[in-house]
């Protein structure tokens, strides 16, 4: 089954990869590719029942000091 899916869906990136490349759309062939490899990334991952990190904690790693220096600031 996964593997059906997984071919279907190199099926659909290509097509649209093809699309790109015909059109000369340079920079938006590189957004796709890039977008499209990261999300099949994750997927693989989670086949696996690989741990995928949250990417709010990532976020909220990198901006709570910066909210704890904005409440100093301005309270």
């Amino acid at each position: 089954m996964w593997a059906i899916s997984f071919t279907a869906l190199l099926i659909w990136a290509g097509l649209g990869i093809k699309k790109l490349y015909n059109k000369g759309l340079w920079k938006d062939l590189i957004v796709y590719a890039c977008g499209w490899a990261v999300a099949m990334t994750i997927i693989t991952l989670y086949r696996f029942h690989i741990p995928v990190p949250n990417p709010l904690d990532g976020i909220s790693y990198i901006y709570q000091p910066l909210s704890k220096l904005y409440q100093q600031l301005f309270s």
